[in-house]
């Protein structure tokens, strides 16, 4: 089995593949002459857990002494027209079996694959004369593998500002919230006022879907001042969308 592992990624633009064969000029390749099959597609939060897993197969046909398979890999965006090719260590070049070879067998999988995405693999297949010219040449294209986001999504929901233990303190009251797929460990939520900004608190973590509140104390805001709220500050938690995790309110 080959593995392949999506480290760095590089996207062109690309016409979305067709399911089915599409045989290059040349000899009339048999049915049967080659095979394709996806055969794992399995999703996750974290990257590491996000593969699939393709097998292909070829035969050889008369006059060939050399065949070959390559293996090019394709993610269309969800409502998007169009696929993208995608580039990575293993994909897009020929894999070669050795000469005189009746039969080349293929497993591979590619792992880390960037969320959201519909991904298909296409194989192409080529048999080689002695003097290494193409006779024949198949492509076949997978099913598709949908890989959702599942990481989670921390926000900033409501802001409440109650009295504190003294007149010149604040008792801070802010709703996070998790709208992504699955839970997220533990974070910390940060208030910055023009008085100073308070000691973050500590949230031990927050299930998919859930809400909490978490108290802060902190200097008294006066009225029409910003306060800016912050959740996760230091990125502890791999996210979907990590852009909405800051809200400013207005000091009542």
């Amino acid at each position: 089995m080959t593995r392949t592992v999506l480290l760095a990624l590089v996207v062109v633009a690309a016409a979305a593949p067709a399911a089915g064969a599409a045989p290059v000029a040349g000899a009339a390749v048999p049915p049967g002459a080659v095979t394709e099959r996806l055969l794992a597609c399995h999703a996750g939060a974290d990257s590491a857990a996000r593969y699939l897993t393709v097998t292909a197969s070829m035969r050889s046909l008369p006059g060939t002494a050399r065949m070959r398979l390559r293996f090019d890999l394709y993610r269309r965006l969800p409502g998007a027209l169009h696929s993208t090719h995608v580039a990575g260590p293993g994909l897009g070049s020929w894999n070669d079996a050795a000469l005189g070879v009746a039969r080349l067998r293929f497993r591979k999988t590619i792992a880390n694959l960037p969320v959201p995405g519909i991904y298909r693999v296409v194989v192409r297949y080529a048999w080689l004369d002695a003097t290494g010219q193409p006779i024949a040449g198949a492509r076949r294209v997978s099913l598709p593998c949908f890989q959702p986001d599942l990481r989670p999504d921390l926000r900033v929901g409501a802001l409440t500002v109650a009295p504190g233990p003294d007149p010149e303190t604040r008792t801070y009251l802010v709703v996070v919230r998790n709208d992504g797929r699955s839970p997220a460990a533990g974070f910390e939520v940060a208030l910055r006022l023009a008085g100073g900004s308070p000691p973050p608190a500590t949230v031990p973590g927050l299930a998919a879907g859930a809400r909490r509140e978490v108290s802060i104390a902190g200097p008294r805001c006066q009225t029409g001042e910003p306060v800016r709220v912050t959740v996760d500050p230091d990125h502890r938690v791999d996210e979907a969308v990590e852009g909405n995790n800051v809200r400013t309110f207005t000091c009542p």
